[in-house]
């Protein structure tokens, strides 16, 4: 990043007679002054990125706190961010952004009391940046990387498939460093990215019609593919902008076009879920005097738990016998981070709110309910004995859900093992062929066996 010195004064305009040394001179001035304008706005023309950075540019080496920073947009609240810093240990916090400026430095260097070594913010100007070196190795070096507010489609055309966005990708999934964002840069958080290729949709017109043009871009599981948000995509601004109604359809066209069971964590404008190594989640706002909620959204298990049919111009329509498409827990915020959920289990630890939703012929359709538990349907290979063990969306064709188990093994139905892991929750094989396996599970020292059926 260039520094701007003092070019000095230009020089007075000359007339005819002026010599041409003095000519020469003053065009020579003339595109320092432009060449050291640009490098005080940190752009030198041609290139691909801007660096602002305050603090100390050398990295610093420090025990950072993993965690992930899901912030819903709007004005940003100090108590998440001051719980975020705490976790760099006095390291180095990297700002990612597509549009604005250095609004962040200031606030987190300066503003909140918490030290750092330094913040620096990198605007990408352009999907080139993605190789640049350096920005690779900043990403590399910094405690902290917190993407900024601004267009969720623009970050996933910059980033997915480039070497800054395989870089992210192994930092979520191995959980090395503090990872957040703040509205779209919360949304391209999740392994569902709801990226459109013009305008947002609302929630009225995803409800009228969920195959309206500007619904038709969701990226399933194909970005970062962090494990503990599988089949999990967020949505920021939630109650400020009317968003449930389009979450739904969200939910729905995943469940329909590729048999997912999502769940979805939508935050309102200054509501910051925190979440730490353990997968604990605090959520930090400041009801009651603003309505700042978190939404921890479960789509159910029943046995009718997909929509029949999602058609295009046509309204949609999600229900259940038992009225319960979808599970919705929902958390306030506050100051003091007392409200936690367990991500682990999908339960609100204390103080939530419970409702089933549904969408019946574009109606939003909501009610209260003290049951979140998801009503899992045994798998045909379970005996009696099983009945409380459920493996989870079956058929898939990605990953596959269950209780923890010590072991977890798969193998096709001729015998042949395809594929094992330890003390897991779940497997990924999407990259199985399409076709019938045998899941054995290890649970409480006894093997279970369950059929499952590759999409």
């Amino acid at each position: 990043m260039c520094s701007l010195g003092r070019a000095g004064s230009s020089p007075a305009p000359g007339t005819l007679q002026q010599h041409p040394h003095n000519i020469m001179r003053q065009i020579v001035m003339f595109f320092l002054f432009l060449f050291l304008n640009s490098c005080f706005y940190g752009y030198v023309v041609g290139q691909s990125y801007t660096s602002f950075m305050t603090g100390n540019a050398t990295n610093a080496t420090v025990n950072v706190q993993p965690a992930f920073v899901l912030a819903g947009g709007g004005t940003d609240n100090d108590d998440a961010m001051k719980w975020m810093l705490s976790r760099a240990k006095g390291g180095d916090v990297l700002i990612l952004r597509a549009s604005g400026s250095d609004g962040y430095n200031n606030y987190l260097y300066d503003e909140l009391g918490i030290n750092v070594h330094s913040v620096e913010t990198i605007l990408f100007l352009s999907r080139s940046a993605s190789s640049e070196p350096y920005i690779l190795d900043r990403i590399r070096n910094a405690e902290i990387i917190f993407i900024a507010g601004g267009d969720q489609t623009k970050y996933h055309d910059y980033w997915a498939g480039t070497e800054t966005g395989e870089l992210l990708k192994t930092i979520c999934q191995e959980r090395t460093k503090v990872v957040g964002g703040t509205s779209a840069g919360m949304m391209i958080l999740g392994n569902l990215v709801y990226a459109p290729l013009g305008s947002g949709v609302t929630s009225a017109e995803a409800l009228a019609n969920p195959y309206h043009p500007n619904l038709n871009n969701i990226k399933y599981n194909t970005f970062l593919q962090t494990p503990v948000f599988a089949n999990t995509i967020f949505d920021s601004h939630f109650d400020n902008r009317s968003r449930s109604g389009r979450l739904m359809v969200f939910l729905a066209k995943a469940a329909f076009e590729r048999n997912i069971r999502a769940k979805a964590i939508a935050c309102n404008e200054s509501t910051v879920v925190c979440i730490d190594e353990n997968n604990i989640a605090t959520v930090f706002g400041d009801t009651p005097q603003y309505p700042e909620y978190a939404y921890f959204m479960e789509v159910n298990c029943e046995d009718d738990w997909k929509p029949v049919s999602l058609t295009e111009n046509v309204k949609a329509h999600w229900t259940t016998n038992n009225g319960n498409a979808v599970i919705v827990q929902r958390l306030k915020g506050t100051k003091d981070g007392i409200t936690k959920f367990d991500l682990n289990t999908w339960k609100a630890i204390n103080d939530f709110d419970a409702e089933f939703w549904q969408v019946n012929n574009g109606i939003l359709q909501k009610k209260i309910t003290t049951f979140t538990d998801c009503s899992l349907i045994p798998s045909s290979l379970s005996d009696e004995n099983q009945k409380s063990v459920v493996i989870y969306p079956n058929p898939t064709d990605s990953v596959v859900y269950f209780p923890f188990a010590e072991m977890a093994e798969l193998f096709s139905t001729d015998g042949k093992m395809m594929m094992s892991n330890k003390n897991v929750q779940s497997l990924d094989i999407s990259a199985c062929k399409s076709g019938e396996y045998i899941l054995n599970l290890t649970i409480n020292k006894t093997i279970k066996s369950f059929l499952v059926v590759k999409n």
